[in-house]
């Protein structure tokens, strides 16, 4: 679970750069390199997030559903005015993911 944090774009909850050659059905808001960049301590504080079981190394699968989450929580504001996913993914989209 995330941590309170001031800055949206370094809570877990919110993770974004478009996969633009994935089909739409795969298309993310966010990747892991993307949040990676928009957290402070990057990678390390990305590890210290996610793992939970003390390995050393960031959780694929956490990072994965908290990608997820932001991009469906992202859609669920749009949809009823755009077509969703955004393509291309405006930086502002990217940033609130993250």
């Amino acid at each position: 679970m995330a941590p309170a944090r001031t800055s949206l774009c370094g809570r877990m909850s919110g993770l974004a750069a478009i996969q633009g050659s994935k089909p739409e059905s795969d298309m993310t808001y966010a990747t892991a390199d993307d949040l990676i960049l928009a957290l402070p301590r990057g990678e390390q504080e990305l590890i210290e997030l996610t793992d939970s079981t003390g390995s050393g190394s960031v959780d694929d699968d956490k990072v994965a559903r908290a990608l997820a989450h932001a991009d469906t929580l992202i859609d669920s504001y749009l949809r009823n005015r755009y077509p969703t996913p955004v393509s291309p993914v405006p930086d502002v989209l990217r940033d609130l993911a993250c």
